[in-house]
């Protein structure tokens, strides 16, 4: 007899259609999507059970997947350029740059490499942290015309905080930032 967790459940649906359909997250609570000077953005928001089976999944024990959960807020992302003519210049990211603006207070993204330092302080495995960092969006993207990439991005804010976000991205040399108001991070 064959037995399934809610956690093991739930990552084989983030795992097995949420993550490989950006497309389906339209039904989602808090999703947006924004096109502007050649870049295009579609985000949506995950649940904290959904976040927690999805690195439970991957290996990460109760207690790190319990502390990622409840402190961090997660979304999916697909980026790209959507510029078609070969000629178009090359669209540029740097999630350094990106801002989240909560309670009149500006803070950043929590990248790639700061969950680097965040798992080796708490003891993950380095096979776990390599897995981990897959999923994430890169830090810094550069893409040519049609190109696009998936990942996730994530907050240090609790579940319930609505904030601000504050993108920037450059479409060859023009540098291009916007507000976006509202989102939420979800229970």
């Amino acid at each position: 007899m064959c037995r399934f967790s809610y956690a093991m459940v739930m990552a084989v649906i983030m795992t097995c259609v949420l993550i490989p359909s950006v497309h389906a997250a339209r039904w989602l609570k808090n999703s947006i999507e924004f096109e502007q000077d050649g870049y295009r953005l579609e985000l949506f928001a995950q649940q904290k059970i959904a976040a927690k089976a999805f690195i439970q999944n991957r290996g990460f024990n109760a207690k790190d997947s319990e502390f990622y959960s409840k402190n961090y807020c997660v979304f999916g992302s697909a980026q790209g350029n959507i510029l078609t003519d070969k000629k178009s210049p090359p669209v540029e990211i740097d999630l350094n740059k990106w801002r989240v603006i909560y309670k009149g207070r500006e803070q950043p993204l929590v990248t790639r490499q700061d969950w680097e330092k965040i798992w080796q302080k708490r003891g993950v495995s380095e096979e776990l942290r390599t897995s981990f960092f897959w999923t994430l969006f890169p830090t810094r993207q550069k893409y040519a015309p049609t190109d696009y990439n998936w990942g996730g991005i994530t907050v240090a804010l609790p579940a319930g905080a609505k904030f601000d976000l504050k993108l920037w991205w450059k479409k060859g040399q023009t540098e291009h930032s916007t507000l976006v108001k509202g989102l939420l991070c979800r229970d």
